[in-house]
């Protein structure tokens, strides 16, 4: 019995029963993977794989599996299963996403004909009795999305009267979305008695008690955008004393968008008493922890209903809270605006100057910042040409007309005048010129030549960390231009130009910083790669001079008895004695 049952134990035995078990476990992966296959109504893998592509940049690759997809799915061959039938609307739904997406390639590559093909293979597919409202719906955008107007119309007709008749919860706000696309068509159209009736019969099934606040915020918002000031008014302000303005309420940008309209409203009615209650009612929002876009629409609806000062609050607490949001950006621009027309000058230039600081990329408005923030000073300081200052370089800045070198060299002029935010301004649109020079040919003596000039007015007007990043790149671009054989000898000579005065004015830099040693080593590599410059005496009697400051007077007498003109040798007497 005891030798019948070794074998069993045996290597072998062993190997073929872990065999079977993955054999066992391939089938069942297998059933697995048919089983899935079974499930999904459409081929849904392919939608998937035309998504990818279309994000990976490849638009013909996703055109063609977009079309495999639409011919191999059952509302177009009419291969219907069960499982179809049970779930059809999420798969008509991602029918018309790859529609969609199909023909907004067809139009990008003008591809005409195949649209209108398919425009028509989708027409024949619709069949009202098998689209639910919403994927009526969604029918009805891609053709509005193709200016396809008479064929969306009548759908949208369709989901209008379906709600009134059905009134399904479900679909009040889809009714809504297709009223606020149909009654522009109609206007469009000229069909003006389709407005008014339209706008009576969504009045009539109103109130609702399956309205949320949403779409009692958009029937308002209807009634407003068409005549119906009376209606819309009411409607928000039963929004108003339905819901508490807090900030952590679900329906917070129903609410900010209620109590703008509304602050609008009284204000231009000159009904005080009303928005005094609403102002009153805003008392008690924690501003700080609404959503950017809702607190600037806030502030924008103060500002102008008259509370300029709360608005300002707002604009200020976005600016510096938010900066790096498109809010804070329209905030400081409109924060800007209103000091202007208050004539509160320093505010301006202030709030101005910091917009192109921060936003200099934003060429059309920085330009128009920069116009103002001169205006401003203007206003303040009088004219600025009594200042010395040539006023068509600032013409020509605006203009986009001036050069990096040039707004450069203006951002040291002001600075030296004492126009320190106006300087700043300059440096900064300046900067952010020489910084596409840098950017379209990184390895080029421009780009070279750029950040040597950035380096040296950066430690001018006293933007350290700019000078130390651009100087490191004047640095490393030294180093490639002097290995590549590719590069002329002129090239090469300039290039040791920018190298050697960047030293110089990083070392300055690094002094006026108190980081001596930085700037002894900047001095060093200045006096080791360029020993014949006409300011190597100079560099050797600054680097004599620090090595004194940072208690190295041995090192000091050693740089002070190199020193080989008169001039400097007099003053490193003069310095020791």
């Amino acid at each position: 019995m005891t030798n019948s049952i070794k074998p069993f134990h045996s290597g072998s035995l062993l190997i073929v029963g872990k065999v079977s078990i993955v054999v066992f476990f391939g089938v069942l992966i297998a059933i697995a993977a048919f089983t899935s296959t079974c499930l999904a109504a459409d081929n849904y893998f392919l939608l998937k794989e035309a998504n990818l592509a279309l994000d990976e940049g490849k638009p013909l690759v996703a055109a063609e599996l977009f079309v495999k997809y639409i011919d191999s799915h059952p509302a177009t061959n009419g291969t219907e299963t069960p499982l179809y039938r049970k779930k059809r609307q999420y798969y008509i739904k991602n029918l018309l996403t790859a529609y969609s997406n199909l023909f907004d390639i067809y139009r990008d590559t003008g591809n005409k004909n195949e649209f209108l093909s398919r425009l028509n293979r989708l027409k024949a597919t619709y069949n009202n009795g098998t689209f639910s409202p919403k994927n009526i719906y969604n029918l009805a955008e891609i053709y509005l999305d193709h200016s396809q107007i008479d064929a969306a119309k009548p759908l949208l007709e369709l989901i209008i009267k379906q709600h009134i008749a059905n009134h399904y919860p479900d679909n009040i706000k889809v009714a809504l979305r297709a009223s606020s696309k149909l009654i522009p068509i109609y206007r469009s159209k000229g069909e003006n008695v389709a407005i008014e009736s339209l706008l009576a019969s969504l009045h009539e099934n109103y109130p609702d008690p399956n309205f949320d606040l949403n779409d009692k915020y958009k029937l308002a918002t209807l009634y407003l955008d068409n005549g119906k000031e009376t209606q819309g008014t009411r409607m928000l302000q039963e929004i108003a004393e339905e819901e508490p303005f807090d900030a952590n309420t679900p329906f917070t940008y129903t609410l900010t968008g209620t109590y703008t309209k509304l602050l609008n409203i009284f204000h231009r009615t000159h009904n005080h008493a009303a928005k005094d209650k609403l102002l009153e009612q805003l008392k008690s929002v924690s501003l700080e922890k609404l959503a950017p876009g809702n607190a600037y629409k806030l502030a924008v609806a103060l500002l102008n209903s008259g509370k300029k000062e709360q608005g300002r609050k707002i604009f200020d607490l976005l600016a510096n809270k938010h900066p790096q949001t498109v809010w804070a950006r329209k905030s400081l621009f409109l924060r800007a605006q209103d000091a202007m027309s208050e004539k509160d000058w320093d505010t301006a230039i202030n709030r101005f100057s910091t917009y192109i600081d921060r936003y200099p990329e934003q060429t059309f408005f920085a330009a128009k910042a920069y116009s103002n923030l001169l205006d401003a000073h203007w206003s303040r300081d009088g004219n600025l040409e009594d200042q010395q200052i040539k006023i068509n370089q600032f013409a020509d800045i605006i203009n986009g007309m001036a050069d990096y070198e040039t707004q450069l060299n203006l951002a040291r002029d002001l600075h030296r005048k004492g126009f320190n935010e106006l300087a700043t301004a300059t440096f900064t649109l300046g900067y952010t010129a020489a910084t596409k020079i840098i950017e379209k040919n990184p390895q080029s003596i421009d780009a070279m030549r750029a950040n040597w000039l950035i380096t040296n007015y950066g430690v001018e007007l006293g933007k350290h960390d700019i000078a130390r990043k651009n100087g490191a790149s004047v640095i490393n671009q030294s180093q490639a231009i002097k290995a590549s054989a590719l590069h002329s000898l002129k090239t090469k000579e300039r290039a040791d130009h920018f190298l050697s005065r960047t030293y110089l004015r990083l070392a300055e830099m690094n002094e006026t910083n108190g980081e001596y040693a930085k700037a002894e080593a900047m001095l060093t590599l200045f006096i080791e790669e360029f020993p014949g410059d006409i300011d190597t005496d100079y560099a050797r009697f600054t680097l004599g001079c620090l090595y004194e400051k940072d208690n190295k007077p041995t090192q000091a007498v050693e740089m002070f008895k190199g020193l080989t003109g008169s001039r400097w040798k007099e003053k490193a007497r003069q310095t020791r004695n």
